[in-house]
């Protein structure tokens, strides 16, 4: 079963931030979406062996882009 939450309800956090800073984050959430993004990993385990390899510089063996 899926919860579906109307995000206009949720409280923002637009009049907390210049607008220059708001500028600044859009930009940075918009970079971020490109990706690359990794996983789904079926345990912290494997989570671990991921950032452990990534660390020592290896690639990852699961990259996956958005849906």
């Amino acid at each position: 079963m899926s919860v579906r939450t109307d995000h206009h309800q949720l409280p923002t956090a637009d009049d907390e931030y210049t607008v220059e800073q708001r500028r600044i984050i859009d930009a940075r959430l918009r970079e971020a979406e490109k990706g690359p993004f990794y996983g789904p990993f079926k345990s912290g385990a494997e989570i671990a062996a991921f950032l452990k390899a990534r660390a020592r510089g290896a690639t990852s063996p699961n990259p996956q882009k958005p849906r």
